[in-house]
């Protein structure tokens, strides 16, 4: 869109340059005339200056000779008859003469003034209306090329908020990223958990075989105990675990011992006390979780 606006903006600047040079043209053109309108004038004075002095000496000829025919009938004059007819001859043709150049100026000045009067019917009468058509679209124009001005500064705008919202959008990004690297992280710290409990009920399968549960449950109460004391300090998780695994292998020589004495123990039995296990070290993660947010600057010592 912003490039379709530039697009419009260069070709509306085309436009108004060329209506620009149109109206220099328009311009130009009522110079010529004004200028040709002078000429006219000036022509049409010396045309009837020369008309005037033309007929004045027409006139004047005209009464030379009506003078020199009177002069003849009186007899007055002393010059021969064949002179005055050579005399009479060459007024005739001056005569002639001029009359053919008063008519052809005549005719060359009716010309001038067709040709003047169409050149100024040409100009002056479209060019009320090419003028106003050129105001209407320069207004146009003009009013074009604010609308795509104030179209390219929304458009600048829209993209600044754009780029904006991308910025908030990558912050917002990378915080969920952080976030879910953290949860990642917490995620295989308890699998490593979950495998290392395993692990452990694993290595003990006498555990799970036991019939006896106050041993584990008193050393899980004990455990409790310890880290629900106020007077905690820094606590290691080896002597968490060698305190649960003593118990553990004392209840383990227990349920050994007694294994001997009930060879035939019911499988529910042992289920029962599989749960009783797990329960006990499900009590045991969270006493641990509980004192790690109890004491948050304790470091455990692996």
């Amino acid at each position: 869109a912003l490039t379709n606006a530039q697009g419009n903006v260069v070709r509306l600047e085309e436009e108004c340059r060329k209506k620009q040079v149109h109206v220099e043209r328009v311009a130009q053109l009522q110079r010529a005339l004004q200028a040709l309108q002078l000429a006219s004038d000036r022509r049409e004075q010396t045309e009837r200056k020369l008309r005037l002095q033309l007929e004045n000496e027409l006139r004047n000829e005209r009464a030379r000779n009506h003078s020199s025919q009177d002069a003849l009938n009186t007899g007055e004059s002393g010059e021969s008859v064949p002179e005055l007819k050579r005399r009479l001859r060459e007024k005739d043709e001056k005569i002639m003469r001029l009359e053919g150049e008063v008519a052809k100026w005549e005719q060359r000045y009716l010309e001038e003034s067709e040709l003047r009067q169409a050149a100024i019917d040409a100009a002056s009468i479209p060019k009320d209306a090419k003028i106003a058509a050129l105001e209407k679209t320069s207004q146009e124009s003009e009013k074009l090329i604010a609308e795509a001005r104030s179209d390219k500064l929304r458009q600048m705008d829209e993209v600044h908020a754009a780029q904006k919202k991308v910025t908030d959008l990558e912050s917002k990004m990378k915080e969920l990223e952080s976030k879910l690297a953290e949860k990642d992280a917490m995620i295989r710290v308890l699998q490593k958990k979950h495998t290392y409990d395993k692990e452990v009920s694993s290595s003990y399968p006498s555990i799970s075989l036991s019939h006896h549960t106050p041993h584990p449950s008193l050393n899980t109460s004990n455990l409790n105990n310890v880290l629900n004391s106020q007077d905690l300090g820094q606590v290691s998780t080896t002597s968490v675990f060698s305190t649960a695994s003593s118990g553990f292998s004392y209840s383990g020589s227990v349920d050994s011992s007694y294994h001997k004495y009930s060879p035939h123990k019911s499988l529910d039995d042992q289920l029962k006390e599989l749960d009783s296990q797990l329960l006990s070290k499900d009590s045991l993660i969270q006493a641990l979780r509980r004192e790690k947010e109890k004491y948050p600057s304790h470091y455990w010592r692996v």
